[in-house]
């Protein structure tokens, strides 16, 4: 399980997947393919905040690579995201252009 430094909002699994009757106790034990998902919590209205499944797939797992490819995939993106919410500002509008014309409608001038 991944998840992103500063946020558990967001998490990437990926789950070895064995032939059937093999089972953690088998020292011997090798995955036929891996499984995984990217995931996020999403907020209800009653306030719970459920996993729920952006995407997913399934690597053989002599493709290793691939999913390597997929995972950096997903931490490259996540970056991308955390930098564009550092980049947000939440200054107020101070611009004197911007004047108040009807009820809570704001215009540019």
């Amino acid at each position: 399980m991944l998840y992103p430094l500063h946020s558990s909002s967001l998490r990437f699994a990926i789950e070895e997947q064995y032939p059937p009757g093999v089972d953690w106790s088998d020292d011997d034990r090798v995955p036929v393919s891996w499984t995984w998902a990217s995931e996020a919590r999403l907020p209800q209205p009653d306030g719970s905040e459920p996993w729920v499944t952006l995407s997913k797939g399934q690597v053989a797992s002599a493709d290793y690579e691939t999913l390597l490819q997929i995972t950096g995939g997903w931490a490259d993106a996540l970056g991308e995201l955390i930098a564009r919410e550092e980049a947000l500002t939440a200054d107020p509008i101070t611009d004197e252009g911007v004047r108040s014309s009807g009820p809570g409608r704001t215009f540019l001038a």
